[in-house]
């Protein structure tokens, strides 16, 4: 799909076999370090507004697709809004809704415009997983008439102290 509209995908590549041989030669330090290095970067990162902004102006304006992932579902990046400081996003409907709810209390969701933890919902003919609390924050983003459901915005991720964010998590 990228190869269709001249784009770069960034993937992670997890060989399990060097993992073992690694094991088995007696290795265990290089094993985990390379472990670590794969969980680090399948943890996600976070698109700041002005990285943002910064891949516009380096694209001469191009198209910059946006996509919020995590545990059990995606949302697709709808337009940005005041100058990149709104990035929002709407999830996978009806597959997947998303919630945002307090922090302190997951059944309760946070007014429109608020940030509270992210909060989805799965519904596949297969599988059902309801109230599962990611581990991210975001705005609770009204979606208006255009979307069936709420959407997100600002994605980071979940703090709960207020030691600075990272850039990745």
């Amino acid at each position: 799909m990228s190869d269709l509209y001249a784009g770069q995908v960034y993937g992670v590549d997890m060989d399990p076999r060097w993992v073992k041989r690694l094991i088995r030669a007696g290795r265990l330090a290089d094993a985990t370090e390379y472990t670590t290095h794969l969980l680090e970067q399948g943890s996600g990162t976070r698109l700041s507004p002005d990285m943002y902004r910064d891949f516009m102006a380096a694209m001469d304006d191009g198209i910059c697709g946006r996509s919020y992932g995590n545990t059990f579902g995606n949302a697709a990046g709808l337009p940005v809004e005041q100058n990149a400081e709104l990035m929002p996003y709407v999830p996978n409907y009806p597959q997947v809704t998303m919630n945002v709810v307090h922090k302190e209390d997951w059944s309760t969701t946070v007014e429109y415009g608020t940030v509270g933890q992210v909060r989805l919902t799965v519904l596949h003919e297969d599988l059902f997983l309801p109230n599962i609390l990611e581990r991210d924050q975001a705005l609770r983003y009204d979606t208006g008439s255009a979307w069936p459901s709420d959407g997100v915005a600002n994605v980071t991720p979940l703090r709960t102290t207020s030691s600075a964010l990272k850039g990745l998590y």
